[in-house]
């Protein structure tokens, strides 16, 4: 609790809703991610700046190296996931890994900043935490487990380095990756306009958008963001 805490009260945290989607008639992933930053004096779930997001659809990929110590990347620079087979635990497991690829892309600019990984899956964090057994994809687990242990060992770094210069103890609280469930479909922004992209990645459409660097969005703009985003026909 300390760490969230302390999280709570810098004066700039960065937040990540992820998401995941799978349609058993038709055996379609998609997964999603939306990254806001939130300056001090706003809540998390409150008026946030969106800076960029990500989308596509979970694919079958049972060849290639081990993508944590030689990485396989596609032609949009997404490293290819070992997948075995499709479920919704599945869809929600990529969001994460996705979330925690784009963070260590960005570790050097994001030292000292709390992270902040908003989920609706508790099999998706515990797993990639091994605090649960994976029922499928085994290996798309473990490689979760070790980008998330790689961005550990390198912001637990820095805190130390921030240790040794008598850095405030806040500081080093906020090197902690913080995972924070959200209820799904309860109205929440970030995890609702998450769900509506990760739909759009399960029936094939991708994108990325970085830099986004919004004005701040109100609950009416966030509304009205939502309304904008092309219908997948599904409810």
């Amino acid at each position: 609790m300390k760490a969230y805490q302390h999280a709570l009260i810098q004066p700039l945290r960065r937040v990540y809703y992820s998401d995941g989607s799978w349609t058993q008639k038709d055996d379609l992933c998609g997964w999603s991610y939306v990254c806001f930053h939130v300056p001090a004096g706003q809540e998390v779930l409150g008026v946030q700046h969106l800076i960029s997001e990500d989308y596509g659809r979970v694919r079958i990929q049972t060849h290639g190296s081990h993508p944590v110590l030689h990485p396989q990347m596609d032609e949009d620079r997404r490293p290819r996931l070992p997948v075995t087979q499709l479920s919704n635990n599945t869809a929600e497991l990529n969001a994460i890994i996705m979330v925690l690829h784009d963070i260590l892309t960005h570790i050097e600019d994001l030292h000292g900043i709390p992270i902040i990984i908003c989920y609706d899956s508790m099999y998706a964090r515990a797993t990639i935490n091994h605090e649960a057994e994976a029922h499928v994809n085994p290996s798309l687990v473990e490689y979760g487990y070790e980008l998330l242990t790689k961005i550990n060992k390198l912001r637990r770094q820095h805190a130390t380095n921030l240790i040794l210069n008598r850095a405030p103890r806040d500081h080093i609280e906020a090197q902690r990756i913080l995972f924070w469930k959200v209820p799904t479909h309860s109205g929440i922004f970030g995890n609702e306009y998450a769900d509506l992209r990760s739909k759009q990645g399960a029936i094939g459409l991708e994108g990325f958008q970085g830099s986004l660097n919004q004005s701040p969005l109100t609950p009416l703009d966030m509304e009205n963001l939502i309304s904008c985003l092309p219908s997948t026909g599904e409810r």
